[in-house]
């Protein structure tokens, strides 16, 4: 019976030994599978903070760009409200000139108006003026004849006055 026993223990150690070196390969691979996922867990997490270094780098980066241009975007509103200023001035201007435009236009107008009576006033005073030239012409012409024939007469009455004068 001891020997049975003691048989049966030894099967049984057997078999316990059988599944000991079973379960050490079996916890040997998943120790080994472990430390592979360990090490991929590292690498991960290394490339992960590389990746955050790098977009933190890059946002303050982005940040530095936005500030700029928040910046850039001020002074360019500054310039855009002085150009609106300087348009309505203009506009201003604009307006005012076209309304001194309007004002010289309807005085060029009056002016034109006034022009055109003149002259056709001045006309008129020309065409009296070659008929009264006219007028003088002949009556130059009439007082020269006067002038001549009473000349002429003059000449015969002093002659006459010298004959009965001798």
């Amino acid at each position: 019976a001891a020997v049975q026993a003691e048989s049966k223990v030894s099967n049984e150690v057997r078999d316990l030994k059988k599944e000991l070196r079973k379960e050490t390969t079996e916890c040997m691979a998943a120790k080994a599978e472990l430390e592979d996922a360990a090490a991929m867990v590292a690498e991960f997490q290394s490339q992960l903070e590389a990746t955050a270094q790098s977009e933190t780098a890059e946002l303050r980066e982005l940040k530095r760009e936005l500030k700029k241009e928040a910046f850039d975007c001020s002074a360019a509103k500054a310039r855009l409200e002085e150009t609106e200023a300087h348009l309505a001035d203009l506009e201003a201007q604009l307006e005012a000139a076209v309304q001194a435009e309007s004002q010289v236009s309807s005085e060029l107008r009056d002016l034109k108006k006034e022009l055109k009576k003149e002259t056709t006033e001045c006309m008129a005073s020309k065409a009296q003026l070659d008929e009264t030239e006219t007028r003088v012409a002949d009556l130059e012409a009439l007082l020269e004849t006067s002038v001549q024939s009473e000349s002429s007469e003059m000449r015969e009455l002093k002659k006459e006055l010298r004959k009965e004068a001798s």
